[in-house]
């Protein structure tokens, strides 16, 4: 074409069918040959400068797909906490009417057990105003001593008509008094009425301690005794007239029919009043009959001897006979 007999040549034989396209790739000349490649290899830079400034269709395709993957998590999460919350307030719900179930049968409970024992503390309270009404005089029965039933219902024990039981702390258990606790075998079988610390009611249970208001229970009202001395914890009903004397520091009976005797220091019946043989504080002597204190609790002989009432009572029991000792004078048991 350009007058080159070498490209007219080849131009032909192609066309002849000749000579293949590899042949004829190869008899072309290298210049040609490193044109074609320079040529090829700027075309594809140019493609991956376009690409690497431009994202692919299948890049955007897997964004797409993450943000929809993302979405499906948050709202299964979503869900499954929903359903975590509501299946917690159910059961927050269903342990709340079991509680409120639970309160109001014991709140029926409470209440039938306060109306046993409001009709317990009103039958015992009319036994008792029937009894502190009706104090034994000439040999007379109390309401409450017509019936076994009813005496074993108010008081404890055969020593003193009280409604309370009282503890020592020697054991830590409630007895009736403390002769019983003397009686029940514990080691400490002297213990006195004073030595005890709490007082528990025979109505409700309910234990307090031994103090100047301890004559009521603090729970029910009920009054414990007829008779209360704060200083010799001493609960007993008022038929034998105790009083607390404060020269002899104890709690005596038969105040209308005592004196105290400053000489003797000890309170003596009134029937002995300038007629007994007065001895500094003879009152402290021992018993006659056991030889042991005797000031607490003893019967006074005219001679100003001491003898314990149930001492003198066994001894006669057993056909001995005590001087100047008559049954008048056990009969009259002057101390609690």
């Amino acid at each position: 074409m350009n007058g080159n007999p070498a490209c007219l040549s080849n131009t032909t034989s192609i066309a002849q069918g000749l000579v293949s396209p590899e042949m004829e790739i190869s008899a072309l000349p290298r210049a040609a040959m490193n044109r074609n490649l320079i040529w090829e290899t700027r075309i594809l830079a140019d493609q991956d400068t376009a690409n690497q400034g431009l994202p692919s269709l299948s890049n955007c395709d897997s964004l797409a797909d993450l943000e929809r993957r993302v979405a499906e998590t948050c709202s299964l999460v979503e869900k499954t906490l929903e359903k975590r919350e509501e299946k917690e307030k159910a059961m927050k719900e269903k342990e709340r009417r079991k509680r409120e179930e639970r309160t109001r049968k014991e709140q029926r409970a409470r209440e039938r057990r306060e109306r046993e024992a409001s009709v317990t503390r009103q039958t015992e309270r009319r036994n008792y105003r029937e009894e502190v009404n009706n104090p034994t005089s000439g040999g007379g029965e109390t309401p409450s001593q017509t019936s076994a039933g009813a005496e074993d219902r108010q008081w404890l024990c055969e020593h003193y008509k009280r409604l309370c039981r009282v503890k020592f702390p020697c054991c830590g258990k409630f007895f009736p008094c403390h002769r019983c606790h003397n009686n029940s075998g514990c080691l400490n079988d002297n213990s006195k009425a004073r030595e005890a610390c709490y007082v528990e009611c025979s109505v409700c249970s309910h234990q307090q301690e031994i103090n100047q208001d301890a004559q009521t229970c603090a729970r029910c009202k009920t009054k414990f005794s007829a008779y209360f001395c704060s200083m010799c914890k001493h609960f007993t009903g008022t038929d034998k007239n105790p009083y607390h004397c404060l020269k002899c520091g104890i709690c005596r009976i038969f105040k209308d029919r005592s004196f105290h005797c400053d000489v003797c220091n000890v309170c003596l019946d009134k029937r002995l009043e300038g007629r007994h043989s007065c001895r500094e504080n003879s009152g402290h002597d021992e018993c006659c009959i056991c030889l042991e204190d005797a000031f607490s609790g003893c019967q006074i002989l005219p001679c100003s001897h001491k003898v314990h009432r149930e001492c003198a009572i066994a001894m006669i029991q057993n056909g001995s006979q005590l001087p100047n000792l008559s049954p008048s004078s056990i009969q009259s048991d002057k101390w609690q």
